[in-house]
């Protein structure tokens, strides 16, 4: 047995004729195109995912010091992007229109970054943003995401901004 099913197996007590037997039962978790899904608790996620944005941050930093901030805002709308373009239906119109309402805010805060003069602050404000729409973003269940995938993402975006609020 793998340490990774250890979470999808439960130990049962049955009393018998003065004996105490115990059995495991191996219950099968969720299937995403075939496999099993392997789920992430959401601190996890989130501590992987500020790890993975730091990184990305620091790496831009060392390649393209001169224009880190602006690669930074330009990847906003992408970033953004990824729900809307996830999903296989739209049966959740609200959920759709979040999304979308959160692309057009990200569309936003890189047009203002473009033009302000404290263009690192508002694009670090820009990934703190999408990092709480992330947190309190339900995908729905038409979205071909993974459950852990908002959290792991608003991590990433944390730590974006945190390098960009660190050093700027």
């Amino acid at each position: 047995m793998m340490s990774s099913d250890i979470a999808d197996t439960r130990t049962y007590g049955d009393v018998g004729p003065g004996v105490l037997h115990f059995r495991q039962v191996r219950r099968p978790g969720p299937r995403v195109r075939g496999m099993r899904a392997r789920t992430l608790s959401v601190p996890l996620a989130v501590l992987a995912g500020v790890g993975g944005g730091r990184l990305t941050a620091i790496a831009l930093r060392a390649v393209v010091p001169a224009s880190r901030s602006r690669v930074l805002s330009a990847s906003l709308v992408p970033v953004a992007l990824v729900y809307p373009l996830a999903r296989t239906a739209v049966d959740d119109r609200r959920a759709v229109l979040r999304e979308v309402g959160g692309v057009a805010a990200m569309a936003a805060a890189t047009a203002l970054a473009a033009r302000s003069d404290r263009s690192t602050r508002v694009t670090a404000y820009g990934w703190l943003a999408h990092a709480a729409f992330d947190l309190v973003h339900d995908p729905g269940r038409d979205s071909r995401l993974p459950d852990w995938y908002p959290a792991l993402c608003a991590g990433f975006d944390a730590g974006v901004a945190w390098d960009l609020l660190a050093r700027p």
